[in-house]
């Protein structure tokens, strides 16, 4: 991928938003590391693409297919953005929303790591809990 951290995340940002993981998939380093914060199951380091997609799977799949990423704004620097955004997912009887903040590094044009924190840790448990 070519172009700036700014547009590489924000491309990256929309595929992922629109739920098409195909092409979210093609901006992720082969050695892609994801840091996924929380005290849920899911929490934890992922180590690669193929990896990344498959939590990002499981994470949809325990929810029901509801959970839901909609992008607020993207601050980057020549190798780093910050995205803010909000989360949504049904569970059962239960509506969760909560703000998260994600940390990109974006290495020769792809992005080579991550970093996931939800603003409000205890909802995301809640919401992700096994």
């Amino acid at each position: 991928m070519s172009g700036s951290v700014e547009d590489i995340v924000r491309a990256y940002v929309g595929a992922f938003a629109r739920g098409d993981l195909d092409t979210a998939g093609q901006y992720l380093a082969e050695d892609i590391v994801y840091h996924v914060g929380g005290h849920h199951s899911l929490a934890g380091d992922y180590r690669g693409r193929d990896t990344v997609l498959a939590f990002f799977k499981n994470r949809s799949a325990r929810t029901g297919g509801t959970f839901a990423y909609k992008p607020h704004d993207l601050l980057a620097s020549s190798d780093h953005a910050v995205a803010l955004g909000s989360v949504t997912a049904v569970r059962g009887d239960d509506a969760y929303s909560w703000n998260i903040v994600t940390v990109y590094h974006v290495r020769d044009g792809k992005v080579s790591e991550c970093w996931i924190v939800d603003v409000d840790p205890d909802t995301a448990d809640r919401a992700l809990a096994q």
